[in-house]
C-alpha cells in the first residue's frame, strides 16, 4: 500500500535554515529552493555565522 499524498517536487517556494544557539539566539539564517537538498545548505549555514568580536579573555580596566 502507499502512501495517502503526493510529494509535488517541482513546487515552486523557499526554505528558511536557521541557527541557533542553546538559549535560542538566531546566529545565521539562509535561503535556500523548496526542492532543494538540506544537507546541501549546511555548509552554508555554518559560514553564515558571524565571528564574535573583541579580544579574547578577561577585560581589562585601569585603576582609578
Amino acid at each position: 500500500m502507499g502512501a495517502d499524498h503526493s510529494v509535488e517536487r517541482s513546487k515552486a517556494g523557499t526554505k528558511r535554515h536557521l541557527l541557533v544557539d542553546g538559549s535560542g539566539t538566531p546566529l545565521s539564517l539562509t535561503l535556500s529552493p523548496a526542492n532543494h537538498n538540506d544537507a546541501v545548505d549546511l555548509g552554508a549555514v555554518l559560514d553564515a555565522v558571524m565571528p564574535v568580536c573583541g579580544k579574547p579573555g578577561r577585560p581589562r580596566h585601569q585603576p582609578d
